[in-house]
């Protein structure tokens, strides 16, 4: 008969995500080793919140060096998409390039900003319907803001390697709760005009909140769980633990509630 141990930590990977939202696990197998093995033996010590490796997990980040060449694209057509995403009316950081509607209308309540993601499928074809269909969605997010008189800004990828393999193609934010189906709907109106593909996500709302991001959030979140699951089952070895932290990582993202998603 198995032990109560051995049925919590069965190796059953969940199937919830379609191919575009990465959790690339082996990248991390060895980090997710030392991170298990540090509390078993170290128990009654406090994990630092954010540890890197988990919040690289979620949004599949540092990787994607040669990822558009991969797909297709020529030198030409990346430096294209770049000097597009860094020129005006884009506001670049170097990394994402940001459009900020009614800018002045920004009210912040709790220091809190909501979040609304989007993964689109990263064939070269649907990535230039992307592209190509943005001034179409500057306009609808435009016509949003001014007639609901909010602020309103979405941000995506200035670099197009970093667009293939991100798992958040674009991001909105906005500073009202009341604003989350609104910009929902507008969002899918335009995915749905413009043929773009989306993938299934583990979350599609979130909030940032006095500096942190939602990812850092999530990350904290799953070091601070999966720490007491280490501490309560000591009898469970490290290759069980790691693949228990493998096949519920997506799951227990799902399961974390905002006040944008309750």
């Amino acid at each position: 008969m198995k032990t109560k141990d051995q049925i919590l930590l069965e190796n059953i990977y969940l199937n919830i995500l379609n191919e575009e939202q990465i959790f690339n696990f082996d990248r991390f197998e060895g980090i997710i080793k030392q991170f298990v093995e540090f509390i078993k033996k170290n128990p009654n010590t406090n994990i630092p919140p954010n540890l890197l490796f988990f919040y690289q997990l979620i949004t599949n980040t540092g990787t994607g060096v040669g990822s558009a060449n991969n797909l297709g694209y020529s030198d030409d057509e990346i430096k294209k998409w770049k000097h597009y995403f860094s020129s005006p009316p884009w506001n670049s950081s170097g990394v994402w390039s940001q459009l900020d509607f009614n800018p002045n209308l920004k009210v912040k309540k709790d220091n809190t900003t909501y979040n609304f993601y989007v993964t689109i499928k990263k064939t070269k074809q649907n990535i230039n319907k992307f592209w190509t269909s943005l001034r179409d969605l500057f306009n609808k997010i435009k016509n949003l803001s001014d007639t609901k008189q909010v602020a309103l800004s979405f941000k995506t990828h200035t670099i197009l390697d970093a667009m293939i393999t991100h798992n958040d193609s674009i991001k909105f934010y906005f500073y009202d709760q009341s604003m989350s189906n609104d910009v929902h709907n507008v969002v899918n109106a335009w995915l749905n005009e413009n043929g773009i593909e989306i993938s299934d996500r583990t979350h599609t709302f979130g909030i940032d909140k006095s500096g942190n991001s939602y990812g850092q959030m999530l990350a904290n979140t799953l070091t601070q769980y999966f720490s007491k699951i280490i501490k309560d089952h000591p009898q469970a070895s490290t290759d069980e633990l790691v693949d228990y932290i493998k096949t519920n990582t997506p799951e227990i993202i799902k399961r974390i509630k905002t006040q944008s998603n309750n």
